[in-house]
């Protein structure tokens, strides 16, 4: 009634973690009337609550970390990964997990598999909001590889030698990645003597994605044969006893 206050009962309930929680009532209602106790002239029933934790709203994004590597035969990965700051309580940690993996030039996703937030021994993920998780990327390059063709020749008139060339900068993680290695003359049919620059190159029966292959192309030439050496006539000697005329010509007595 109007003007009558009570004192005596409390009600409480605690907790920390996201959730709801049923709390207790302690003590004895007393209902005043002024100085007049006048408790009894009431039923008095309680009706418990509930404490409710709600998870805190800022959301966390966790990102996975992207990597970068030229071909080497072996996967790439990595494992690390961010998240939104400011949001964890003191105390809380948050682990992820981020699982991906790239071998052959490429590239693929580094995604983030699972989370957790742990308070000691203690999880209380539930405690947080947790946005779309952003993921990385594993790219993997090609490997830079030169191939130089060696020059070469040949005489006019004959078959085009084999051709050769050799691997002059970087390295095959595998003998034999570049397959079948074909050297051919672009000028193929040109068969006047002379010297053709660069027109020696090559290229692989099967291309392989894992590399970035460099041609230096290589010079040819078509040479002519030695000319025959002219050996001159030997003028035959004139025995000195012989009589000649002044032009050379030799008299004969008979």
């Amino acid at each position: 009634l109007e003007g009558h206050t009570y004192t005596g009962l409390t009600y409480s309930a605690k907790g920390k973690n996201v959730g709801g929680y049923d709390g207790t009532f302690s003590g004895t209602v007393k209902i005043m009337d002024g100085d007049v106790d006048v408790t009894e002239n009431y039923a008095v029933t309680t009706a418990p609550g509930k404490l409710t934790v709600t998870p805190i709203e800022t959301p966390i994004v966790i990102t996975a970390d992207s990597n970068e590597k030229e071909y080497d035969g072996t996967a790439l990965t990595d494992s690390g990964y961010t998240y939104t700051e400011g949001v964890l309580v003191s105390g809380d940690v948050l682990t992820a997990v981020v699982a991906g993996s790239q071998t052959d030039a490429g590239s693929s996703a580094n995604k983030v598999t699972s989370y957790k937030v742990m308070r000691g021994e203690e999880e209380v993920t539930a405690n947080y909001t947790f946005g779309d998780s952003v993921d990385g990327t594993l790219k993997v390059t090609p490997r830079a590889i030169t191939i130089t063709v060696s020059d070469a020749s040949k005489l006019f008139g004959t078959a085009d030698p084999i051709f050769t060339g050799s691997i002059t900068k970087g390295e095959l993680v595998n003998e034999g990645d570049l397959g079948t290695i074909e050297y051919y003359r672009i000028n193929a049919g040109v068969e006047a003597a002379g010297t053709y620059n660069a027109v020696l190159s090559a290229k692989l029966k099967e291309e392989n994605g894992n590399y970035a292959v460099t041609v230096v192309n290589g010079s040819f030439t078509i040479y002519l044969p030695e000319p025959e050496p002219i050996i001159p006539t030997p003028t035959p000697d004139i025995p000195l006893d012989v009589p000649q005329t002044g032009d050379g010509a030799m008299l004969h007595t008979i």
